[in-house]
């Protein structure tokens, strides 16, 4: 029992920290408000931000990355590295690669954990054999339906925390994509795209929702949604025209569209 109890603790651990979509745009937002606040202030007036950054505003903005302490760790140990000067690009791409692959080989190990479970039913089925003896097939026909279904939800459990690994991966990829974005010299809100692009398919925002999201986080002119709504809207529309295809025909070019509409002011929001 102990050590069944101590296979099953880090798998309830993965589950409860699961990233969810708020998760993904909660990280996006606060990748942005620390750029645009260092691009403002200077990377040096992040210092204040990262000595306690539990108790710091900036941080506490963005509760769903506070919550998760294997995204908010890498991202302050990358900021405070900023705040000493190191900008140096392939040095932060080190250290964060550190931080993925520490995550992933833990997150393996949970992945083993949890494949003793399977095993354990089986012992605990052949003890059950072994302990009704000569009561009959209706309860060795219960001990084998029993196991049967243990083997497929244990299937379905490992198929859902497989999944998790994969979107806690991809939102360490995220994260590590919006830092190095900015070394590059890259906008803020050029970063957040940056960092949106590598997200998991199921934990992306759709550049609509993006917008919308940085709008409601910062009053200030979304000009660089504008550029990007612009240049995506050209893309999609001018080789349309001469097909004489729609213009319209996803729900990323309909977010698109009505971005477009909104910032060249044709449609009132």
């Amino acid at each position: 029992m102990t050590i069944f109890t101590s296979a099953i603790q880090p798998v309830r651990a993965l589950r409860r920290e699961a990233p969810t979509r708020q998760t993904a745009q909660a990280l996006l937002l606060c990748l942005c408000d620390l750029w645009a606040f260092a691009r403002d202030k200077g990377d040096l007036a992040l210092e204040a931000h990262v000595e306690a950054p539990l108790s710091d505003s900036l941080f506490l903005r963005h509760k769903a990355v506070c919550d998760l302490p294997w995204l908010l760790t890498p991202l302050v140990d990358f900021v405070r590295r900023l705040t000493l000067g190191s900008s140096n690009a392939k040095q932060a791409r080190r250290l964060l690669q550190a931080y993925r692959e520490t995550e992933r080989r833990a997150l393996e190990q949970v992945l083993r954990q949890a494949s003793l479970v399977w095993p354990l039913g089986l012992c605990l089925w052949l003890a059950g054999l072994a302990g009704l003896g000569e009561t009959g097939m209706t309860a060795l026909a219960w001990w084998a339906a029993s196991l049967a279904a243990a083997g497929v939800v244990a299937r379905l459990w490992r198929t859902r925390l497989r999944s998790i690994v994969d979107q806690r991966l991809g939102i360490l990829d995220a994260m590590i994509e919006g830092c190095l974005s900015y070394l590059n010299g890259y906008a803020p809100r050029v970063c957040a795209e940056n960092a949106r692009s590598v997200l998991p398919p199921t934990l992306r925002p759709s550049l609509f929702d993006l917008d919308e999201a940085l709008c409601a986080n910062n009053t200030s002119i979304p000009i660089a949604g504008f550029v990007a709504a612009q240049g995506n809207m050209l893309e999609l529309t001018e080789p349309k025209v001469d097909s004489g295809e729609p213009a319209i025909g996803t729900k990323e070019e309909e977010d698109l569209l009505a971005l477009w509409k909104r910032m060249s002011g044709e449609e009132k929001t």
